[in-house]
């Protein structure tokens, strides 16, 4: 059975405008079930535009213009995610697939508690959920989840953002 979760083949990112950059040439990864994928190199050399671009979460004047990415279920079954319409894309996010960006300072809102954040994506990702059911996979996740972002201290606050990449047991 071919391992492979994610694949991405000759991947280019621009940003347009008067000037266009070239931030993201042909990049290409593969991704093995199991395996965590770190993305390092100096500042400014494109690492957060090819995730964005990845998980598909660029925004204009962003635009991926060439390359494939596939994901590939744990059933063998590809989905190309360039080809999915926003509707479609929104489901596959945070059911699928998800990830942890390093700031996790910035990803959190540090007005609202932990497990609130973790119960708004399951409110938009599984409406059905009972606000019940929301709290108590919320506390599943966290040692701590009445804290609030900036109550954490820094070593804790990226596995609290890694915390809310993972409530729907993705692929």
């Amino acid at each position: 059975m071919n391992d492979i979760v994610l694949s991405a083949r000759g991947v280019r990112v621009d940003y347009g405008g008067a000037r266009p950059v070239h931030a993201v040439r042909d990049v290409s990864i593969e991704l093995h079930r199991g395996e965590i994928l770190g993305i390092a190199g100096e500042s400014g050399c494109g690492k957060t535009t090819l995730a964005f671009a990845l998980a598909q979460l660029l925004r204009p004047p962003a635009e991926l213009t060439a390359g494939t990415i596939t994901f590939v279920g744990p059933d063998g079954t590809e989905t190309d995610l360039t080809g999915l319409d926003p509707v479609r894309l929104r489901q596959f996010r945070w059911n699928r697939m998800s990830m942890v960006f390093q700031s996790a300072m910035n990803a959190l809102n540090p007005v609202t508690t932990i497990d609130r954040q973790i119960g708004d994506i399951f409110a938009t990702h599984r409406p059905d959920m009972s606000k019940q059911a929301r709290r108590q996979r919320a506390g599943e996740l966290l040692d701590r989840p009445r804290r609030r972002q900036f109550q954490f201290p820094g070593r804790r606050r990226q596995p609290s953002h890694r915390a809310r990449c993972r409530p729907f047991r993705i692929d």
